[in-house]
């Protein structure tokens, strides 16, 4: 998050790191985004640093699940590091 009240996706970096080097890893990130913050991240983004307000974590709703899916995000490196894979599913 930066100071200036926008959280950016560091697509652009991702994209060099599995899984998410992968654009088909990245397109479920991008529809994970939509699903649980009603974020539309264009497909041209996916290598770039897309950015949002963060009025889209505002209340409490929000920000579980913006942890929701930071929690997916990390168990998805986790399983292809073949790490257990835990499930957090927490309020925060």
């Amino acid at each position: 998050m930066w100071t200036y009240g926008l959280f950016e996706i560091q697509f652009q970096h991702l994209k060099n790191h599995p899984p998410f080097s992968s654009l088909e890893k990245r397109r479920e990130f991008q529809l994970k985004f939509k699903e649980l913050l009603a974020i539309e991240i264009p497909d041209k983004h996916l290598n770039l640093r897309p950015s949002f307000s963060w009025e889209k974590v505002r209340s409490k709703e929000q920000r579980n699940n913006f942890y929701q899916l930071m929690d997916w995000v990390v168990n998805q490196i986790r399983n292809y590091e073949g790490k257990d894979v835990v499930a957090t599913n927490m309020e925060y």
